[in-house]
């Protein structure tokens, strides 16, 4: 006999330039029980990069969901969400901006989250491809 894990790994990319703050990411999503595969980048830039598959992302795989670091200033927050905004391939990924406690969300069209709610804003609809 043996047990069959129906659990539906997707693929997270967080912004986050702290290394840190990408730790606490990890560990609130790990207490959370969502045991996806994480894929750090460390601003906009690589971000970008990394979605539309850029050298040295050439072999990424597509994220279901990008996560906005907290530490990510505003301007680059909005340029990754215009580029998945922008891009036909990835109008199924959601993406969620990390805001602090104390910390008014700015309208950017992603989803705010505080960090300890980041677990439970992952749904299961955010199924892999």
């Amino acid at each position: 006999m043996f047990d069959i894990d129906d659990r539906v790994l997707r693929n997270i990319l967080l912004v986050e330039h702290d290394p840190l703050l990408s730790s606490e990411v990890r560990g609130v999503l790990t207490e959370a029980g969502v045991y996806d595969r994480l894929h750090r980048v460390a601003g906009a830039d690589d971000a970008i990069a990394y979605l539309r598959r850029d050298a040295p992302y050439y072999a990424a795989p597509r994220p279901n969901v990008v996560v906005l670091g907290e530490g990510l200033r505003c301007d680059e927050a909005e340029r990754v969400q215009k580029e998945v905004r922008r891009n036909p391939s990835l109008r199924q990924v959601r993406v969620l901006e990390i805001i602090g406690e104390d910390e008014a969300a700015m309208p950017n069209g992603a989803e705010k989250v505080r960090l300890t709610q980041l677990g439970s804003a992952i749904s299961p609809q955010d199924q892999a491809y």
